[in-house]
């Protein structure tokens, strides 16, 4: 599976508000680091926060 073929070029909605608890984005679930960090990731390293994001997005609907 190729992730420009899947998935978007990133996994922001546009929907930016950090959850203090989490100290992550309540739009897209991800870090800080990793929202900073995103543009310069290896595609490797992105597809590892998709797979962590698509795992979440199971086990809440479970």
């Amino acid at each position: 599976m190729t992730p420009t073929a899947t998935r978007p070029a990133s996994p922001c909605i546009r929907a930016c508000q950090l959850d203090e608890a989490t100290q992550r984005c309540r739009g897209c679930r991800r870090t800080l680091d990793e929202i900073v960090r995103w543009g310069g990731m290896t595609e490797a390293e992105q597809a590892a926060v998709w797979r962590r994001l698509e795992a979440e997005a199971r086990d809440a609907t479970d």
